[in-house]
This record gives structure tokens, C-alpha cells and sequence, in this order.
């Protein structure tokens, strides 16, 4: 993998405790706390704005507790860097493993930025709602002209997937692939070729054939994508 960084540009190495790891943000709570818990100790010498800005930094320490942190990474596969985007729960812990989810997204961002992906779907939902979602998500980028199913792109996804499972010690037993649209596509596909590696299977409008003319094979694909994922559990979303 190359240069490690968040999305502001911050160098992060892994093996230095950061202030986003669990002692850090509980040390952050603690602080909070003391300070609100002194505050109310003092009775009514103490007016109402100054235990209200107490209540504040207690309420700040805690959602910094719980914030979802997104790092930057890449990793090389057959000669070609591949940037890719990881979502770290904010009381992430090496003491523990964690759930990992692979987040594949839709056609409209691709390209080689490594952060479009990171702005859309379910990255949108970890940013928003960080609480929701205690597990690491991988976040890769497909390249423009092409889908998932490309030899390259499943590739870089696998090695994405496998860096990340090593760095912040992702569960194989929970680990997880969803995606939407192009990456629902891409979901139904990568499950069948890798059965064994998933728990289940989250589908969001998604297909096994794409419904245009040219793209459509003369084999009957279904059944055979049907047998491979027939052991894995799968949530299935499409229309409104």
C-alpha cells in the first residue's frame, strides 16, 4: 500500500495510538463529564450559561466518541495504484475484531479520485449516522469505461478488502458486500465468484444481466449465479 492518509491529507500510521482510538475519545468523554459534574457540584453559584457550555463539551466529547473516521488508502495490484476510501468507527480497538462491509457504488462515480465514492450510498449513511454502523466499510473506486465484473477491478477489490481486514482487524466470519445500481450489478457477481468469503449478501437495485441489447449473453445466466450464492444469506432492494 502507499502513503497512508485521511480525506484532509493526514499522514495516519496505524501503529501510533491516534486521538480517534478508544482511549482517546474515552479520555476526551471523561474530561467532559468531569468538567459538567463539577460544574453541577457548585450549585447555584454557578449560572445557567456556564452549565449549559459545560453540558456542550460533555455532549461534544461524547459525539467525538462515536464519529466515524475516513481514511484514505491504496494498494497496488498487477502494477496500477488503486485509491480506495475506509470508514473506521470512532471507538475503533485492536483489542477486538470488527465487522467488515465492502461497499460497492454506482456508475456515476467512477473515475481514479478516490473520494467520489466516498460521498454516495451507504458512505453517506456512515457520515450521517455514524452510530448505526459499528464496522469497518471498504469503500474501492471502479475506473471509468468499465463495471465491476472486470478481471482488474475485481482485483483491486479483493486486495482493498484483504488490506483493510489485516490493518483494523476485520472479522472473516462478518464480513459483508453490498452495493447499488452498478454496484448491485457488481455485488450479485463477486458473491458468486467468491462464495466462501462473505456472511451475506446485500443487493440494491441490482441485476445479474445488464437489460441493454448488446450486453445481453447467450448463455442463461441466472441459474449459474443461483448456484453459487445459494448458501449465502442476501437482502434484495430495488424499486421504491
Amino acid at each position: 500500500m502507499g502513503r497512508r492518509a485521511d480525506n484532509n491529507g493526514t499522514e495516519y500510521k496505524p501503529r501510533v495510538p491516534a486521538p480517534w482510538t478508544t482511549a482517546g475519545r474515552l479520555g476526551m468523554l471523561k474530561s467532559g463529564l468531569s468538567q459538567f459534574w463539577a460544574v453541577l457540584s457548585r450549585g447555584n453559584i454557578v449560572n445557567m450559561w456556564q452549565r449549559i457550555f459545560a453540558l456542550y463539551l460533555a455532549a461534544l466529547a461524547a459525539n467525538a466518541a462515536t464519529e466515524a473516521h475516513f481514511l484514505n488508502r491504496t494498494v497496488t495490484v498487477n502494477g496500477t495504484e488503486y485509491r480506495y476510501v475506509v470508514s473506521v468507527p470512532g471507538d475503533w480497538t485492536a483489542a477486538k475484531t470488527w465487522p467488515i462491509v465492502l461497499f460497492l457504488h454506482g456508475s456515476e462515480e467512477r473515475g481514479d479520485d478516490g473520494v467520489a465514492q466516498s460521498k454516495a450510498g451507504l458512505a453517506n449513511a456512515v457520515r450521517n449516522h455514524a452510530g448505526h454502523f459499528p464496522a469497518i466499510v471498504v469503500m474501492p473506486q471502479c475506473r471509468l469505461k468499465v463495471s465491476w465484473e472486470a478481471p482488474a477491478m475485481e482485483a483491486q477489490i479483493m486486495a482493498a478488502l484483504d488490506a483493510s481486514a489485516k490493518e483494523f482487524n476485520g472479522d472473516p466470519q462478518r464480513t459483508y458486500l453490498t452495493g447499488f445500481s452498478m454496484g448491485g450489478y457488481g455485488t450479485w457477481l463477486i458473491g458468486a465468484r467468491h462464495p466462501t468469503r462473505f456472511a451475506a449478501l446485500v443487493v440494491v437495485c441490482g441485476g445479474i444481466q445488464w437489460p441493454a441489447p448488446h450486453k445481453i449473453r447467450r448463455e442463461e445466466p441466472y441459474m449459474a449465479v443461483a448456484d453459487k450464492v445459494a448458501g449465502i444469506p442476501v437482502w434484495i432492494f430495488h424499486g421504491s
